[in-house]
């Protein structure tokens, strides 16, 4: 059996050895201030729930980490670990999955998060889970506060969802939290899931495809804080992005689905207001690039400064009644069919279609230096313009490229979409945090292509990194 070294450091602190072998179980149920958990490469074959708790600080943080490729294997029909009523606790280095028996026949979850406070899941493999790979919730009217998940690969999930937040019921809520930097794929369900009760949590620079159901989805925040949708790519799915509760949707990628490119629809328990949806391109869909429903009498509705290229396809939809003197749609470039709005009227502007991109066809939507898209957005306070764009580098406030890219030079200066983590290489050019306050003030801001058949939509060449 490894070594059990229980060092006395501050607060009688633990570092905590487990080799293969060990009862990975027992020895991680018990955790306290500035513990540490190494786990060494190996596969631990589980049976029950590994339940992670215990009380860190800021100062003193609880950390459970692998070393090597550390596989933990659920072989029973539970959740394979759980974090619950648990503070300053992070989690990194680790694959979750479950046995092929187990996969077969249960929805296990890789990871649950419940009750719990400043929590950080990085850099861990969720796969071959016949459930949902992450949850963050809770219960009994608890909180969920202040989780990070990033860097994570979540793959090859048999009926779940890839990281779901909040409790639908509103029987909890997750507030300021952070889903950020993962890479989510081939999953039966969505891809990304903000439920009802989750408050001011940023979903940014993820990439997503191949989901059964939506790309991302947004509840309402039960009368809370926006979230904050942003700089995600999404492919190859049902449908795109979903908007059913007040939140910030900008600098979004969405291309070949199936369904809808982004709807923005009521929810279920009709608190629908403040959806601002800004700076987005939506590519080859197979309905609608945009629709907007239910905005009729809804406060603080924007649609503005978007690119959709259908060009023989469908580009927006809406009931003009539910539109018209309700909410605000300016500066938007559509190419395909549109129905209720009129060109000129400075809702929208006739696109180019492919021939706005770099090179749509590959994975590249770019705007060229002759694209409509370049100065083409409306510059104003009411149409909620971000600081940066998808490559993070910074907006042009008087002058706004519309869709996802801001114009900076010839070619793309930033990542390019294929399957792989998103790499933000631009970050520091604007200086600004992910998730940063997007131009509300209006003084401040003033200074289609054919539809692709089925098979092309789900066996598209992959692009490898």
């Amino acid at each position: 059996m490894s070594l059990l070294l229980l060092s006395l450091l501050p607060a009688n602190a633990a570092v905590v050895n487990i080799g293969p072998g060990d009862d990975i179980v027992t020895l991680t149920s018990s955790l306290g201030a500035d513990d540490e958990v190494i786990i060494a490469a190996g596969t631990y074959e589980i049976d029950t729930t590994m339940v992670w708790s215990g009380e860190g600080t800021q100062n003193e943080p609880i950390t459970i980490r692998g070393e090597g490729e550390v596989i933990i294997r659920q072989t029973g029909s539970g959740t394979v670990a759980r974090i619950s009523d648990a503070a300053f606790l992070t989690v990194s280095g680790l694959t979750f999955e479950n046995s092929q028996e187990s996969y077969d026949a249960n929805r296990s979850t890789g990871l649950e998060i419940r009750n719990s406070t400043d929590i950080a899941v990085r850099n861990n493999h969720f796969r071959h889970l016949g459930g949902t790979g992450v949850y963050v919730g809770g219960s009994d009217g608890n909180a969920t506060e202040r989780v990070v998940v990033e860097r994570n690969h979540i793959e090859d999930l048999r009926d779940g969802t890839g990281i779901y937040v909040g409790c639908n019921d509103v029987t909890c809520t997750v507030l300021d939290s952070e889903i950020a930097n993962n890479w989510v794929h081939d999953v039966s369900g969505t891809l990304l899931y903000l439920a009802h009760g989750v408050q001011n949590t940023q979903v940014v620079d993820n990439v997503a495809y191949q989901g059964g159901s939506w790309g991302i989805q947004t509840q309402s925040t039960t009368f809370g804080d926006s979230n904050i949708i942003e700089r995600n790519v999404v492919w190859s799915v049902s449908s795109g992005i979903r908007v059913a509760g007040p939140s910030e949707v900008r600098n979004n990628l969405v291309f070949l689905c199936e369904g809808y490119g982004i709807l923005s629809q009521n929810n279920g328990r009709d608190e629908f207001s403040d959806a601002h949806i800004s700076h987005n391109t939506v590519y080859g869909t197979g309905d609608w690039g945009i629709r907007l429903e239910a905005w009729q009498d809804r406060s603080g509705m924007v649609l503005a400064n978007n690119a959709v290229a259908n060009t023989t396809g469908l580009a927006f939809d809406a009931d003009i009644a539910e539109i018209e003197d309700h909410g605000y749609i300016s500066g938007n470039v559509f190419s395909g069919l549109v129905d209720e709005l009129e060109p000129g009227t400075g809702t929208f502007v006739p696109g180019g279609g492919e021939a706005d991109f770099m090179d749509a066809s590959n994975w590249d939507f770019y705007p060229t230096s002759s694209s409509v898209l370049l100065d083409s957005g409306d510059p104003s306070g009411e149409a909620y313009i971000p600081s940066d764009d998808f490559n993070t580098a910074p907006r042009d406030g008087a002058n706004p490229t519309v869709g996802a890219y801001e114009w900076v030079t010839e070619g793309n200066p930033g990542w390019a979409i294929r399957e792989a983590f998103k790499e933000r290489e631009l970050g520091d050019i604007g200086g600004e945090e992910i998730g940063g306050c997007c131009n509300k003030d209006p003084e401040a801001a003033e200074a289609g292509m054919l539809l692709m058949p089925f098979l092309l939509l789900w066996g598209l060449r992959r692009r490898e990194e």
